[in-house]
């Protein structure tokens, strides 16, 4: 049973993330090998991801000088980046990637919330194909297409499947 579990989640998994980076590959080649969009993205999300990563590898992560007038750096940098997962891991990479190694976030949070939604789904279905199908709609859906600019917003796309999960099991 776990094993058919894990299987069918590894193709779900595969099917998103093969999906996503169709999506995203025309325009990281595009790019030059990073991914840029506009706006808040360009000169926000990728900008704070790569302060708050070298700030947290310098160990200067608890009071923040150059951020407006000094504040605290979790206070500052808790919604953008320190809250989210998928941050920590573009922290296992130097600073100057991390403008590179923001698609394939991206992409792994598609597939992610693909994922989630997929194992959601399949609680209220008979087959794991409409499950797939649910997970596909779910995490490419408008609004994630439309908020590709504030990318913290994708983890919170990607992991309530989970919170939906929890909830169903506690009642």
């Amino acid at each position: 049973m776990k094993k058919d579990f894990l299987r069918k989640s590894g193709k779900a998994f595969a099917f998103y993330i093969f999906l996503a980076m169709a999506v995203f590959f025309p325009y990281i080649v595009q790019g030059q090998g990073f991914f840029t969009l506009a706006n808040d993205y360009n000169y926000q999300e990728i900008v704070f991801n790569m302060y708050c990563a070298d700030a947290i590898k310098q160990g200067n992560f608890l009071w923040d000088w150059n951020t407006d007038l000094g504040g605290s750096f979790v206070a500052n940098y808790a919604y953008y980046t320190l809250g989210s997962p998928f941050f920590w891991l573009t922290c296992l990479f130097p600073t100057e990637w991390i403008p590179y190694v923001m698609a394939p976030v991206m992409m792994l949070k598609y597939a992610v919330a693909g994922l989630t939604a997929y194992w959601y789904v399949r609680r209220f279905v008979k087959r794991d194909i409409t499950a797939a199908i649910g997970g596909l709609f779910y995490a490419f859906s408008g609004y994630q297409a439309a908020n590709l600019l504030f990318s913290h917003f994708m983890d919170a796309v990607a992991l309530f499947p989970l919170l939906l999960l929890g909830l169903e099991k506690l009642v």
